[in-house]
């Protein structure tokens, strides 16, 4: 018999093996583990999980939060967890999603959580590459932060506001809707982010994309003082360069206040909210200690050490770092159910197309 014979049967025998093996015997995948644990009562599956994450030891978190963030988030979690550590990738957001998207296509699972942005998950969930996952964390969270069908959760909140200098502009004359950035008076002194497309996308869905559109080409006549990014444009109001900013991240002001800076924030209705979510992936390696880390992110605990990193938390109950009373505000998210399939592109085209190339 020759040895490509020989192989042929030893395939056809292996084939016939496993046709012939329970289903039970068949390694489970993620969602399947996950299906199965949310039918136990809470104390069995917590059990379940913990014994499972124990055999796995590790979980693998692709993320694009700073280093000392994923270090702190890390202490907190094997303080809770010893037995669990944590292999953290970081980079950038396209980087990140690049990466995910190549290991993917050449079938290299390596990651277990997933936390990009809205956006990218949008295409991670598009791509098939992020798994249903519904913790029992969920029912604590602020409603709609945490995806429909199980694939995101929304872990930290960041919130857009209009900011002024208060050596500049007295509270009472300060801007208080975003319509009341039209106001002649505001003309060649609005400073403005170059890439406001989180800002801009939820003002299109909260308004519709007609009455939208026309608040930002209204506002693009106000000859706007573009800058690159958040941290610069904090420096700047502080230092007076410009009396109030579009679209300002709140605890970028909050921090610049916090060093005695005269800043302060305008809450206009809505105020628009940027998500940071997270999703198991759907080959992930460790599924056990995956979902106990979720769980964790969104617990109590885990969300604390959102506040102590001057992020919004997504849970009831835990108060914000710079907002009072959050319950009150009517807050417009930003989250992966609402992009489509190239629609940030397009978002992203429009805001240059009418706040960049113009000027």
């Amino acid at each position: 018999m020759t040895d490509y014979k020989k192989a042929s049967l030893r395939i056809l025998a292996g084939s016939i093996f496993f046709a012939l093996l329970p289903s039970s015997a068949y390694p489970q995948s993620p969602e399947e583990i996950y299906a199965a644990l949310a039918k136990l009562p809470p104390q069995e599956r917590q059990q379940r999980l913990i014994a499972g994450a124990k055999r796995e030891g590790v979980v693998v978190v692709y993320d694009t939060s700073a280093r000392q963030e994923l270090r702190e988030f890390e202490t907190a979690l094997r303080t809770k967890y010893p037995f669990l550590k944590v292999e953290a990738v970081t980079a950038s957001r396209g980087k990140l999603l690049e990466r995910v998207l190549t290991e993917s296509r050449v079938g290299r699972h390596l990651a277990d959580i997933i936390g990009i942005g809205s956006t990218e998950d949008a295409v991670l969930i598009q791509n098939g590459i992020l798994a249903r996952y519904s913790s029992p964390e969920f029912q604590y969270l602020h409603s709609g932060l945490a995806g429909r069908d199980g694939y995101w959760v929304a872990t930290r909140l960041r919130t857009y506001h209009i900011a002024y200098n208060t050596k500049i502009v007295r509270k009472e004359q300060a801007p208080k809707r975003w319509e009341d950035l039209l106001d002649p008076r505001w003309k060649g002194k609005l400073g403005m982010a170059d890439d406001a497309y989180f800002w801009f996308g939820a003002l299109e869905n909260f308004w519709g994309k007609e009455k939208a559109h026309d608040f930002f080409r209204r506002l693009a006549e106000q000859q706007l003082l573009i800058r690159k990014g958040h941290s610069l444009l904090a420096e700047l109001l502080a230092g007076g360069e410009f009396p109030v900013v579009v679209g300002m991240y709140g605890h970028r002001v909050a921090l610049v206040k916090k060093r005695g800076a005269p800043v302060e924030m305008v809450n206009p209705d809505p105020v628009v909210g940027i998500v940071g979510t997270v999703g198991v992936a759907k080959r992930a390696p460790h599924p056990h200690a995956a979902a106990l880390t979720v769980d964790f992110t969104i617990s109590e605990e885990g969300q604390k050490l959102n506040v102590e990193q001057m992020r919004g938390a997504s849970r009831k109950g835990v108060p914000h770092p710079y907002l009072e009373r959050i319950e009150a505000l009517r807050i417009q998210y930003d989250t992966p159910d609402l992009y489509p399939p190239g629609r940030y592109e397009q978002i992203a085209q429009d805001y240059r197309r009418i706040f960049i190339e113009r000027r």
